[in-house]
């Protein structure tokens, strides 16, 4: 379904807290070098269009709200501004904010039915832990704390065993983490223990190898998520693109042209 993106609003709250400007301005900017490239192929071609074409990122999944609600937000000319929302997005913020700095008015969505903050909250963590890029211990433990606020009717609307079952971890790790004994530590936190000799609890000293398994699979396990990410990605491209390739080769140019990355093809023998 497409959406006008002023008519959606970020998430309240949002479980990361902050957005990633890097990551949007590298969106953007490999989007527009494509639009680019599409505009010199096609001369007659709108810009808009272009941009549009080029643009192979997912859609985003919002929630409709109840009813439209006013919310405030800084403008680009650092100055605050109210407008009215009747989406808030659930899944997909830094797509979201892409399209904007595109200047594209509207987005491809997935619309949920309005639910309450603590099972949006719950969708929220879902969909982002899940996706390429999932949450570190600290972020994991503070979204579930926060998930253990929410009520319905002066009653905490989830046990132990429910946010066990939204997050996938144990009842047990969850009572630790709600109690501040599961030993999370940031990014930051960890490495400010390593830089000290490993001596802060939760940090552990490497082999004289220099291999740390647990590192090793979890970067594993990201790289794995960022394949099927890409294989999504490249599925929606194709959806929408009906180019034929003759060969190995114009594929991957193809794909590199997407991606903004350069490719250096190995000889193969016959």
């Amino acid at each position: 379904m497409r959406i006008v993106t002023e008519s959606i609003g970020m998430p309240d709250p949002y479980i990361r807290k902050s957005t990633n400007s890097e990551r949007i301005d590298m969106w953007a900017e490999q989007i527009r070098a494509s639009a680019e490239d599409l505009i010199a192929a096609n001369p007659g071609i709108n810009p808009v269009e272009a941009v549009e074409k080029s643009y192979f990122l997912p859609k985003i999944h919002v929630m409709e709200m109840k009813d439209p609600v006013t919310i405030e937000f800084t403008g680009s000319d650092r100055k605050k501004h109210t407008r009215m929302v009747g989406y808030r997005v659930i899944d997909g913020v830094h797509r979201y904010l892409t399209r904007q700095q595109l200047g594209l008015d509207n987005v491809d969505a997935e619309v949920h039915k309005f639910m309450s903050p603590g099972q949006a909250f719950a969708l929220q963590f879902k969909l982002n832990n899940d996706g390429p890029l999932p949450f570190d211990r600290s972020t994991r433990d503070i979204a579930i704390k926060t998930m253990a606020k929410f009520e319905v009717d002066g009653k905490a609307e989830y046990t132990l065993e429910m946010i066990a079952t939204q997050t996938g971890i144990s009842k047990g790790q969850v009572s630790r983490i709600l109690s501040g004994k599961s030993g999370g530590k940031s990014k930051e936190e960890v490495s400010e223990a390593k830089a000290k000799g490993g001596k802060a609890r939760g940090s552990k000293a490497k082999s004289n190898g220099g291999y740390d398994a647990k590192a090793f699979f979890a970067a594993m396990k990201v790289s794995a998520r960022e394949c099927a990410s890409h294989a999504k990605v490249l599925k929606e491209y194709l959806s929408s693109h009906d180019a034929v390739w003759e060969s190995c080769e114009d594929l991957i140019d193809s794909l590199a042209l997407l991606r903004g990355v350069s490719v250096e093809l190995v000889p193969v023998k016959e």
